[in-house]
């Protein structure tokens, strides 16, 4: 279990318990009216927020770096498959080198006509 069902059931206590304190404040008294009206209040918020925190959830579980790491691993795949012998170690060199010196266009020259 990662921590999208976490975050979600948070998020769900939080709304629970923030939405349905105001609404029996506001209504002032607890009576089937005011149960009534706080679950008509409650239900589409906590499916709102419960969506929410799952979505907030799956992003802290598959996080970007895990999405760098697997395509580091698909180019090393292909790589092997059209038989050029590297290894991760030299991948990672080679791609944090073009990452820190990326190659840069020559400055044009000025061809200034007189």
């Amino acid at each position: 279990m990662g921590y999208a069902e976490n975050i979600r059931l948070l998020f769900i206590v939080i709304t629970m318990i923030v939405i349905g304190t105001v609404s029996i404040v506001r209504v002032g008294t607890i009576d089937l009216h005011a149960i009534l009206t706080t679950a008509a209040i409650l239900v589409p918020a906590i499916v709102v927020m419960g969506y929410l925190g799952q979505k907030i959830g799956e992003i802290v579980d598959n996080p970007k770096n895990r999405a760098d790491a697997d395509y580091k691993i698909a180019v090393l795949n292909a790589l092997k498959k059209m038989d050029k012998s590297i290894t991760l170690q030299e991948l990672n060199e080679k791609l944090t080198k073009q990452v820190a010196e990326p190659d840069l266009p020559e400055p044009p020259e000025d061809d200034i006509d007189v």
